[in-house]
């Protein structure tokens, strides 16, 4: 609980202290006008109480748009080329929110959610595992662990390059794998079938002389 204590100015002299839930009732019940000017105990720092009481805006960080756009700023600035990307775009930064609760956060960018699309779309489902990648790219993923400032941490920039590896290694897995199943296994499944067919059809005919 917040235990600041701040002071309601009225007629030039502070009156309290008083804790912000007191404040929020007073204004409900309308001892308190929207305008009044209220402040920290010993700051001295006035300010209307509703513009004390007004939500705030979550906190956000500036970060780069990922490792892939540090690599094509690489790339342009190596071979001095202009029609990859124009080189403010790539170092273009976004704004990502910070969080301190966890019932805050969004699930789409839980930790343990993205991980367990990670993982069931690279074993089963390619899809899902292109969109968690995605959701890495942009999202700050965060986990329920908080810094020493009261933000929850978040997963680091390398697993990025993670995701990367996991989305080519599921590629090569599926080609291989249709491959595979064009020259071995439709052969196989082809011969399974006309075994199944020649077996079905001496059956018929013997019963047929029966």
């Amino acid at each position: 609980m917040d235990a600041t204590e701040f002071f309601i100015l009225r007629h030039g002299k502070p009156h309290g202290p008083c804790s912000l839930e007191e404040l929020k009732t007073y204004l409900a019940y309308g001892s308190l006008k929207p305008t009044e000017l209220v402040g920290v105990a010993g700051s001295g720092d006035w300010q209307p109480v509703s513009e004390l009481l007004a939500p705030k805006e979550p906190e956000y960080v500036e970060e780069a748009d990922g490792w892939w756009a540090r690599v094509r700023l690489w790339w342009a600035k190596r071979f001095q080329t202009t029609d990859i990307m124009d080189a403010d775009l790539i170092q273009k930064r976004r704004r990502s929110v910070r969080y301190r609760d966890w019932d805050n956060v969004p699930a789409r960018v839980r930790s343990g959610k993205v991980f367990w699309w990670l993982l069931s779309g690279f074993l089963f489902f390619p899809p899902r595992l292109w969109a968690a990648c995605s959701i890495v790219f942009t999202q700050r993923i965060v986990r329920n662990h908080a810094d020493a400032n009261g933000y929850l941490k978040s997963w680091p920039a390398g697993v990025e390059v993670v995701c990367t590896l996991l989305i080519i290694i599921n590629a090569l897995a599926w080609w291989f794998g249709l491959q595979w199943l064009a020259f071995r296994g439709l052969p196989v499944a082809r011969e399974a079938f006309s075994a199944f067919s020649m077996s079905l059809e001496e059956l018929m005919q013997s019963s047929g002389r029966r």
